[in-house]
């Protein structure tokens, strides 16, 4: 990406490679996923304001080379992570991939390279919201705002798999087949359905223990109103405060959280990438085991970037969209 705008922007090039540090290793990159902050830094500029940029945050590969004191890898292992991809660092929509080692994962084996590529950003932020904020047990009724999103799909599976009971807000057709397949137990088309009288009837009059927004805007506003006294609401997404989500807040004693994943690596807070590539081990065993999945709903060869981002910008994605290299 040479300049912002749309996604016309984004055209193949030629860059100098970084130099292999000493715990460095180089990926020869299979996929990249692609995620909405992809299509926000290209329209509105990269967080670190440098230009030209390689977008893209999550990746997947085979290493093929590693520096002296690299101890946790060797070439040929196949692995995933999410890097880069806001400025300062080249991120995923590329060949290769020079990173620390402790910033990689092993890929989970059943999955397939691009699978593994439409995983981390995704897997990491519902995780940090479910898991990590409102500590989500079993028996608890949690409702995602948006669980056919590359989010929201990944959140209705962690909820799912620690004991909990899901709903969905999702539109009919496709999406709502998704979530239902991953484990969502109702589904509410926030199309045509009262989502407050949906929520209330299924988990009860004071409405869920958690709700985790993935949409944003009114959505967001209008989660206040669907936790129970008491509860937890998480979101992903920054939206403004109404006054009457406030009061919600104040009368029903809520505890609201915020989950943005990419801030570790933008704020340079290395111990907290650390603990984000942690969550990628333990999910790796999920993946593995079956409890886990990630939904492709489309692919692109690498030089297609720009249609990918149309298409994602466009809603016509379910689940995550990924780049082929």
């Amino acid at each position: 990406m040479a300049a912002v705008g749309g996604p016309e922007v984004l055209r193949p090039a030629e860059i100098p490679e970084p130099e292999l540090g000493r715990r460095d290793v180089r990926v020869t990159l299979r996929a990249a996923g692609v995620n909405p902050v992809d299509y926000k830094l290209r329209r509105h500029g990269t967080i670190a304001g440098e230009l030209p940029a390689v977008l893209g945050w999550d990746g997947a590969g085979v290493v093929e080379d590693i520096g002296a004191d690299v101890t946790r890898f060797r070439p040929g292992d196949e692995v995933y992570f999410c890097d880069g991809g806001f400025g300062s660092a080249p991120g995923t929509y590329a060949e290769a991939k020079i990173l620390d080692e402790r910033l990689v994962a092993g890929k989970p084996t059943r999955l397939s390279f691009a699978e593994a590529a439409a995983a981390p950003l995704v897997t990491i932020t519902a995780w940090e919201a479910l898991r990590e904020r409102a500590r989500v047990g079993h028996g608890q009724r949690v409702l995602v705002q948006g669980g056919a999103g590359g989010v929201g799909h990944m959140s209705v599976q962690i909820a799912r798999t620690a004991g909990a009971r899901v709903a969905a807000t999702v539109s009919a057709g496709p999406k709502a087949e998704l979530a239902a397949t991953l484990g969502a137990e109702r589904c509410i088309d926030y199309r045509r359905e009262d989502v407050g009288e949906a929520v209330r009837a299924w988990a009860g009059g004071d409405g869920a223990d958690v709700v985790h927004d993935t949409v944003g805007g009114r959505t967001f506003a209008g989660s206040f109103a669907l936790v129970r006294p008491y509860g937890d609401l998480v979101s992903n997404v920054e939206s403004p405060w109404p006054a009457e989500a406030i009061q919600a807040m104040q009368q029903r004693n809520l505890r609201v959280s915020f989950t943005w994943m990419p801030a570790p690596s933008v704020y340079g807070w290395f111990g907290e990438r650390e603990r984000q590539t942690r969550i990628l081990e333990d999910a790796a065993r999920l993946f593995d085991s079956g409890a886990l999945s990630v939904h492709v709903g489309a692919t692109f060869p690498l030089l297609e970037a720009a249609d990918a981002h149309r298409a994602l910008e466009a809603g016509q994605v379910t689940g995550k969209a990924v780049l082929v290299i």
